[in-house]
């Protein structure tokens, strides 16, 4: 199969995929409390990356996770980095995910519904309401998924951290958990419609406390210096070895 024909393949796989499994989704929201959906969307991720020809590995997922939820932030360089993060990761999460997203068919009225807390980065006052949300969800004992840096950047450095997840870690007081996905940016890469087959590598980091970070612009930033530099830290050890 050569390589056009294969992107178109892996395009589809993407596509109907995501489509068809949106349907369980939908269909277990109304009675979830976070497991089954999880469940759901690690079924999608493991699914579509195998199909299309992309290998996920995991590094750091030996180490005891079991607070009773985290704020999960992870650098963001692709789209597939979604899909690797839910098709490694031993945690349950619900994403915070774009406005946008929620325009795709099927896909993006399950994420309206709840599968995923939609943030609207034009509007400050709904973007803060979409913090509040995120914060009732990890009091509701359930992690969070979120990309501090607000969109994606370049796959060798993490750009400047947003404020607004940081307050939520300072009001939530859960640890936050840095995860670094490598590989993505060449499994699907910036405005190239064409998904490669490869590895893709998420890299879990060691939980980081929030207890002693105080609740105001100094303990905030603090603790967006620490996240940055943890997060640095796992996108300079580079893919994991095939």
């Amino acid at each position: 199969m050569g390589p056009m024909l294969r992107s178109l393949v892996n395009g589809a796989f993407l596509v109907g995929g995501t489509a068809a499994w949106s349907f369980p989704a939908a269909f277990v929201l109304p009675f979830d409390r976070g497991r089954y959906t999880s469940n759901v969307a690690r079924q999608w991720a493991r699914s579509v990356t195998r199909l299309c020809g992309v290998e996920v590995r995991i590094e750091g997922d030996d180490q005891p996770l079991n607070a009773p939820a985290y704020l999960v932030m992870s650098k963001h360089s692709s789209h597939f980095d979604l899909l690797g993060i839910f098709a490694k990761m031993p945690i349950d999460m619900r994403p915070v995910a774009k406005r946008e997203l929620g325009r795709i068919p099927i896909f993006g009225w399950v994420l309206r519904a709840g599968a995923a807390i939609m943030i609207d980065r034009g509007d400050r006052e709904k973007a803060k309401a979409s913090i509040a949300r995120a914060g009732e969800t990890i009091r509701g004992g359930r992690s969070v998924l979120l990309f501090p840096e607000g969109t994606r950047s370049a796959p060798d450095h993490v750009a400047p951290l947003k404020k607004g997840p940081f307050h939520l870690a300072a009001e939530a007081r859960v640890p936050i958990l840095p995860v670094a996905v490598i590989g993505s940016a060449q499994v699907l890469r910036p405005h190239d419609w064409r998904i490669h087959p490869g590895l893709i590598s998420v890299r879990v980091g060691t939980p980081i406390p929030t207890e002693g970070y105080s609740d105001d612009d100094a303990g905030r930033e603090a603790l967006r210096e620490r996240v940055a530099e943890a997060l640095e830290a796992l996108m300079q050890k580079g893919h994991i070895p095939a």
